[in-house]
């Protein structure tokens, strides 16, 4: 124990873990680090370190001798020269030695720190360059100037004298000086943020410069800004440049739309008209390629292709383009695309310049189109102001019969007859013309074979930029053949005008006109309502309701209607008409007049309205109506049909009420005697025959109440023997009931015999776990002895392994105690001594690490004698629980069979309850028997109530009812209590059905 006091584990593992720590440290340094002995052989050498070297085209490997320092350097080593600046294969190195010294003040070794300096040297020769290039000038972190190069002073007109010491603010305007934005820009570069961006500035003359610049801030050792360098390049004129060109942009750009593109066609920018023209946000179509624009047909051909490629290769396009904008719309520009060259006249970038011209196209492409057609459809013909003929198209030459060539130079006049050739008007017509004025008709003309056609025609002036009329263009359409049928059509109308009344009206509903058979079958005259409105025709409660507008809204709507309608004559007369109201449309299909044909059926209208009067008269059972109003023709046939019809029913009627009184009355000698046709002779004989059944089952139901009644005799004697038969048993049933009662309680003292002997082998069981629980404490504790040994052995190799570290901290220490020199010789000595004591302290521990695991080997062996004594142990304790296993399923059938006892017990006494019950049952049935007898008694007086062809029936005799009941003995209680079941022990007696005389007379 007393070795464990000396070594304190803890700080052994720290110490080990400082010394792997600080090996690790040395491997990954960023520094070039390498050792080698006082001969030159490398001894170490860390991962920067043979990177340095191998970029220098050495090859490091540990143990061998080093080939630089061959080559002068072993010399500067041995000479103790440290920092100077060596060529090794090309790349310049700064190399730091420091010499390793031994106790007797020797070298005994060389610790080498290369460091590569090339990068640097050409980072200085690019400042350098820089100086020379750019305006440079550098300043204190709060602003203060402390240098300037030529290339500034020039710039700004200053000598660095004018300026030093001075702060950056004497370059800006003095309002922005002071402003909150400038003391922010130095705030950033005192926090180390770089500054860069174009800057407007003022020189010596106060005269503004602009220059491209960057405000650099320089940092220590510690990350603090120590100044702020400043690289400029003047680009005065540059900006005067872009001023002009900006300006011109951004004056085209404000009338014209304008897009950027890269040379691949992938859109840059565009500005709002081009988006508000094509319907885009910018970042709609940022990033897309032009070919969104276009349909996608154009998109993948050839001639697309080859349009990008032009413009790649700086090619200028312009003329109108077909786009598509957002939703497929159509759109139409007047655009260039132009190619931007930079510096060295390369394409980088293409630009388009357009206007949005869909408008203009559209109308031009409408007038075209317009003319197009007319020239398609109509006949077309054009004129000197004077009337002679220029020109003409296909459709006038077909219409007229003649060619171009026979009309052209020809008058007007040749397509009209000699009487208006020489006419007034027919002269003023033509003045009128040439003044201006238009004229528009229907026109007869005469084609070259002398016939006559009918055109619908315009006469056009055309006027030229001055206002005056240099021709005259005549639109046609040739309408002989709609005059003709227009003739025979008003020829129809003038038909059925003579046969029926024929009323117009505007879709207003105000009278236009109306023929005679209309105005004499309502006792008008034409101009008692002309011009009035239909609503004078209806009642007054038709005319104000939602109906009667429906109705006319309709009309206007095109909707045909027909039908028989109620109107109002002249002096209030009621007459009916059988009519049609037809919407006449124009040529754009909408109606713009009502015609109505009618037909007066007032006479058809008042013999059907009476006949209906009647039959629902009929209808609610009213059998004295008749026909009173006298008819013409074939409605007076129809009237007397009627009458006779109803007096057929009202005598068939009659003759079945009376049949149906009597048998209300029970009288079932009565019948139908009359003689009737049809329908009517099926429902005589059917209510003849219905009589006749009635008496047949009232019979029948007479002999079945004599049946009944003996029956219920013989029931309730019956029923007195099942009664005596019942007690019997249920006497029987209580002797078994005692017998299963002794039984139960013999069985029950078994149960208890067999749970004590169940108790006594649970104690012993419990007795024999115990000893099994000791013999597993034992083997527990073997273990834990088995362990410690275990871990006084880990602690021996810790020992070991805190020797081992102890001699490479001297190690160690050595090797610094040797860079430290003459001044570490005496640190040298005490290294080499605490060395030999790590050796003998891990040749100690070892010794004393056998001496234990020989001890642990011992223990083992007892501690696997334990565990088998354990495992007999558990042996005799399974044997013990077996025994009591055994013991406790005697126990629980024990217990079981006492139960089923118990159960049957309790079977016998339901089964006596239930006897019981069904003695009362018994009893019931005779009651309800004797219950019978009497309902059968009452049904016999009931049927003796009709009267029947020879005599009427009569009651029968009641017999007495039984007054024997059966004596039930009453049982003995169950032993375990009464037992309940779901029957009833009663029931009620029967009771005779009650039977309500309104119910037989409705029968």
């Amino acid at each position: 124990m007393s070795v464990f006091n000396l070594f304190n584990q803890d700080a052994l593992k720290a110490a080990q873990k400082l010394s792997i720590m600080q090996q690790k440290a040395l491997d990954n340094s960023s520094a070039a680090i390498m050792m080698a002995d006082a001969t030159g052989i490398i001894t170490y050498a860390n991962q920067a370190c043979r990177q340095c070297m191998e970029h220098c085209g050495i090859s490091v490997s540990i143990g061998q001798h080093c080939d630089s320092l061959k080559q002068g350097l072993f010399a500067q080593l041995q000479q103790h020269k440290s920092g100077n600046a060596v060529n090794v294969g090309g790349v310049a190195l700064k190399l730091t030695t420091t010499t390793l010294m031994n106790s007797i003040g020797q070298a005994d070794g060389y610790v080498l720190e290369w460091a590569d300096t090339t990068q640097a040297q050409a980072e200085h020769g690019k400042l350098a360059a820089m100086d020379r290039a750019q305006a440079v000038i550098e300043f204190l972190p709060d602003g203060t100037i402390d240098a300037a190069n030529e290339n500034f002073l020039s710039t700004s007109g200053y000598t660095l004298n004018d300026i030093k010491g001075k702060h950056h603010r004497m370059f800006v305007e003095s309002a922005f000086a002071s402003s909150k934005e400038y003391a922010e820009f130095w705030q950033s570069l005192r926090q180390g943020n770089i500054q860069a961006g174009e800057f407007k500035r003022l020189n010596k003359q106060g005269q503004p410069f602009w220059i491209q610049a960057s405000y650099n801030p320089i940092f220590d050792e510690n990350r603090n800004v120590v100044r702020v360098v400043k690289f400029a390049t003047d680009i005065t004129q540059e900006k005067l440049n872009n001023a002009n060109y900006n300006g011109q942009i951004s004056a085209i750009s404000k009338s014209q739309a304008v897009i950027e593109f890269d040379l691949n066609g992938i859109i840059l920018n565009a500005n709002e008209n081009f988006l508000s023209t094509l319907g885009y946000t910018l970042a709609e179509i940022q990033g897309k390629h032009h070919s969104m624009f276009v349909k996608p047909e154009l998109a993948t051909s050839e001639e697309y292709k080859a349009f990008w490629h032009s413009l790649k290769a700086g090619q200028f396009f312009s003329g109108e383009f077909q786009r598509i904008g957002k939703g497929g719309r159509d759109v139409w520009i007047q655009a260039s695309y132009n190619p931007i060259m930079d510096l060295d006249g390369k394409p980088f970038k293409v630009v388009k310049y357009a206007s949005d011209i869909t408008a203009a196209k559209y109308r031009t492409a409408d007038f075209s189109g317009q003319i197009d057609a007319i020239g398609k459809s109509q006949a077309v013909i054009a004129f000197t102001p004077d009337g002679t003929v220029l020109d003409a198209n296909q459709n006038f030459l077909d219409a007229l019969g003649y060619t171009l060539d026979e009309i052209k130079g020809q008058h007007h006049r040749m397509f009209v007859d000699v009487a208006t050739q020489n006419s007034a008007d027919y002269k003023s017509f033509w003045s009128s013309l040439s003044k201006g004025k238009f004229f528009a008709g229907e026109f007869k003309r005469i084609t070259r074979s002398g016939d006559e056609i009918w055109i619908q025609a315009s006469y056009n002036p055309i006027l030229d930029m001055n206002g005056k009329v240099f021709k005259v263009v005549k639109f046609a359409t040739d309408i002989t053949a709609e005059k003709r049928k227009n003739a025979y059509f008003e020829g129809q109308l003038n038909a059925i005008g003579k046969s029926q009344a024929v009323i117009e009206f505007n879709m207003d509903g105000s009278i236009i006109s109306a023929n005679d058979n209309f105005l004499n079958a309502l006792g008008y005259r034409l101009e008692e309502i002309q011009g009035k409105h239909h609503s004078m025709f209806v009642e007054n409660g038709y005319k104000n309701s939602p109906e009667y507008k429906h109705f006319w809204e309709n009309l206007n709507k095109g909707v045909f209607a027909s039908g028989e309608f109620k109107r109002i004559a002249k002096g209030g007369r009621e007459i009916w008409i059988q009519a049609t109201y037809n919407p006449i449309l124009d040529q754009n299909g909408k109606p713009f007049r009502v015609v109505k044909f009618a037909t007066d059926v007032t006479a058809r209208t008042k013999a059907v309205n009476e006949i209906k009067h009647v039959m629902t008269q009929l209808a609610k059972g009213d059998l004295t109506c008749k026909i009173e109003q006298e008819f013409e023709g074939e409605f007076k046939e129809l009237g007397q049909a009627t009458d006779q019809f109803i007096r057929d029913i009202r005598t068939t009627i009659s003759d079945v009420k009376d049949v149906m009184t009597r048998l209300a009355d029970g009288d079932l000698t009565c019948g139908i005697e009359h003689e009737f046709e049809g329908d009517f002779k099926v429902l005589g004989e059917a209510i003849n025959e219905f009589v006749h059944n009635m008496r047949s089952t009232i019979g029948e139901i007479n002999e079945a109440v004599e049946t009944i009644n003996t029956a219920s005799s013989e029931i309730a004697t019956g029923n007195a023997d099942l009664s005596s038969r019942t007690e019997q048993q249920a006497s029987s049933l209580e002797e078994t009931s005692s017998s299963m009662e002794e039984l139960n309680g013999t069985v029950k003292l078994n149960a208890e015999n067999a749970e004590q002997a169940n108790n006594l082998a649970s104690q012993a069981c419990n007795v024999a776990a115990e000893g099994g629980e000791m013999i597993k404490q034992v083997v527990t504790t073997m273990s834990a002895i088995n362990a410690s040994a275990q871990r006084i052995s880990d602690i021996i190799g810790v020992i070991d392994g805190i020797a081992f570290q102890t001699n490479i901290l001297a190690l160690n220490a050595a090797v610094e105690a040797a860079r430290a020199g003459e001044q570490g010789r005496g640190f040298a000595v005490v290294a080499s001594e605490v060395r030999t004591l790590a050796q003998r302290s891990a040749d100690a521990a070892k010794d004393i690490k056998e001496l234990i695991s020989d001890s642990v080997t011992k223990i083992s062996t007892g501690n696997e004698l334990v565990n088998r004594s354990g495992k007999t142990m558990d042996d005799v304790v399974m044997a013990i629980k077996r025994v009591n296993d055994i013991m406790s399923e005697i126990a629980a059938a024990s217990v079981e069979q006492a139960s089923g006892i118990d159960e049957v017990s309790k079977a016998v006494v339901q089964m006596d309850e239930m006897t019981q019950q069904n003695a009362a049952l018994v009893e019931e049935a005779a009651a309800a028997a004797e219950s019978l007898r009497h309902q059968a008694g009452q049904l016999s007086d009931r049927v003796a109530t009709f009267k029947l062809e020879q005599h009427t029936l009569q009651s029968i005799s009641k017999t007495p009812m039984l007054t024997r009941k059966p004596v039930i003995a009453p049982s003995k209680p169950a032993i375990n209590g009464h037992l309940h079941t779901s029957l009833p022990k009663t029931k009620a007696m029967l009771k005779p059905a009650k039977v309500a005389d309104d119910e037989w007379e409705m029968f």
